[in-house]
């Protein structure tokens, strides 16, 4: 084949592939998405432009993505509010497809016999509790899909409790969501024995000093679930309390919080909302392709690495343990100029003191080794003098 019949074979092929791309974008199908929330929020779990730019990067040559920003999706932070909310969305005409990122929309969704259009639910406490349709890994119901963390409350709740030998940890959450979920108080000492730590709900008050002084007397450590009616700044009025009060704490929502003041936290994934938008984007995908809701997967490990906000744990005077804090990242490390010069055998010292398990470790060698030499001196000449170890 020469040159000339080469070049004339590729010519028409680059054109119809050109024709074909240009055809691509022409027929991209516009498509509208509702996002129903709970009420007006001071924070969106889910911003839009996070949302919006997620969707474009996956599928904005295949479909053109607008995002409804109407009143109407709001609920009024009651369960039919946001149930109503959600209806409202279902049987307007202009709407494609739904996402729900509280719990009272997402646990309405849920509740529904049938769903008219494809509905993704973000939130979710329990899925036995809520009683969410399951069956293996996802949900089988027919235009619904939820994202789930199979690690949960217990999860994050045993990652607080690894911290430090806690006894009594609050959980603060948002006085309507708590409506939602009617059996927590009987699954509370289920969950206690299983930890081995009494839990007390402490409902989230308007003013956060408020909800400060709430928190029981007895109480050593604190887990501060989503609690989206307040602003960023309410977060850090609420760490200070906490602070305040000497109490450790723990952020569901993740490291935002933590940089805000409360001590720590373990559920950057479900919350990131770069990462959360990515996996409501891949869901969305599949549907508009063509995916039934019911046959995509809901589950999800979430739980990362430790964070640990140094300052708040020298603020009130807590120190983690030393393996926490080996496998931990952390935040506001104290700056090396800032420390004070001790020496290497007196920072060993003050680890020592500092860790509980570190001195009990050292103790129990000192003990072996006493018990290996008094098993030796049987074998060595006696004086004739006794000694008692004490």
């Amino acid at each position: 084949m020469n040159h000339r019949r080469l070049r004339r074979l590729i010519g028409p092929r680059r054109l119809l592939l050109a024709l074909l791309c240009v055809s691509a974008v022409a027929q991209a199908r516009d498509v509208t998405v509702a996002i129903v929330d709970d009420g007006p929020s001071a924070r969106a779990l889910l911003p839009t432009p996070t949302l919006l730019g997620e969707l474009e990067a996956l599928i904005g040559d295949e479909f053109t993505i607008r995002i409804d920003s109407g009143a109407s999706r709001h609920g009024d932070w009651t369960q039919a509010g946001a149930s109503a909310a959600l209806d409202r969305q279902i049987a307007d005409p202009d709407i494609d497809l739904v996402i729900t990122t509280g719990l009272l929309g997402s646990a309405a969704a849920a509740e529904r016999p049938r769903l008219g259009k494809p509905v993704i639910g973000l939130m979710v406490a329990d899925i036995e509790l809520q009683r969410f349709p399951h069956d293996e890994g996802r949900s089988g119901k027919r235009n619904f899909v939820y994202l789930y963390d199979y690690s949960g409350l217990n999860g994050e709740l045993q990652s607080l409790l690894g911290l430090a030998d806690f006894k009594h940890v609050a959980l603060i959450a948002d006085p309507q969501w708590l409506t939602a979920l009617p059996e927590l108080d009987a699954l509370l000492p289920v969950l206690s024995a299983t930890l081995g730590a009494r839990l007390t709900i402490v409902a989230a008050e308007t003013d956060p000093a408020a909800t400060v002084a709430a928190i029981p007397p007895t109480v050593d450590a604190v887990y501060v679930s989503p609690l989206l009616r307040y602003s960023l700044g309410d977060v850090e009025r609420l760490s200070q309390g906490l602070i305040a009060r000497k109490l450790p704490s723990y952020s569901s929502m993740g490291r935002a919080e933590v940089e805000l003041g409360l001590m720590s936290t373990a559920s950057g994934s479900t919350v990131d909302e770069v990462v959360l938008a990515r996996r409501v984007a891949i869901l969305v995908q599949r549907i508009l392709l063509g995916g039934d809701a019911a046959g995509l997967r809901v589950g999800f490990e979430s739980h990362g690495r430790l964070l640990i906000n140094m300052q708040t744990a020298r603020a009130i005077d807590f120190s983690p343990r030393w393996e926490t804090l080996q496998d931990a990242s952390l935040l506001n490390r104290l700056a090396p100029d800032a420390a004070p010069a001790v020496s290497l055998v007196k920072a060993m010292e003050l680890a020592l003191e500092a860790n509980l398990d570190l001195r009990v470790a050292d103790f129990e060698t000192k003990i072996s080794r006493d018990e290996a030499r008094l098993a030796r001196s049987a074998l060595l000449p006696q004086v004739g003098l006794s000694a008692t170890t004490v």
